[in-house]
């Protein structure tokens, strides 16, 4: 994903300022939902564009910068997938809670997917199975200092992932 955004015709200044705050914001997060819904990481960069383009849109005609908040940003993604023929989750909470909740676990199960398999087999036995460092030691024929490196950087990792789509 394109972590810039540029428009061809110049908006004002604080409206550029805005809009770049919350593509920094929310862009993540609109990402994941759409890569969610389209299974494409270049429908997902499209959709996520187009979204903020008519964000900029709308927070141009009517200068209201609630245009800009989730929810909304949310609705227009969705209006862009069903645009595409996809169909999104339908019940979207006026604040975008239900949504934040999926697309963190979406997040998180994107992050535990592209760990490697022992690091990711690791933190399964931690998370699911209750297991200690020791028992996984076992479990997987590695030193226990090294399964508690492989979970402490698992953890490490999903903290930042996290916090990076807040």
């Amino acid at each position: 994903m394109d972590d810039s955004l540029s428009f061809t015709s110049p908006l004002p200044k604080e409206t550029q300022e805005q809009l770049e705050s919350a593509y920094r914001q929310w862009s993540a997060l609109t990402y994941t939902y759409a890569r969610h819904a389209t299974g494409q990481d270049q429908s997902a960069s499209t959709i996520t564009r187009k979204v903020f383009v008519e964000a900029a849109r709308a927070h141009a005609r009517t200068g209201k910068p609630t245009v800009l908040s989730l929810p909304r940003l949310l609705q227009e993604t969705r209006r862009q997938l069903m645009l595409l023929g996809s169909r999104p989750e339908t019940a979207v909470e006026a604040d975008g809670t239900e949504i934040r909740a999926r697309l963190d676990r979406l997040v998180a199960s994107d992050v535990i997917r592209n760990m490697p398999h022992v690091q990711r087999r690791a933190l399964d036995l931690a998370l699911l199975d209750r297991l200690t460092a020791s028992e996984i030691a076992g479990s997987l024929g590695q030193a226990e200092c090294e399964i508690r490196r492989l979970l402490a950087a698992a953890l490490f990792q999903l903290r930042t992932e996290m916090a990076r789509n807040e």
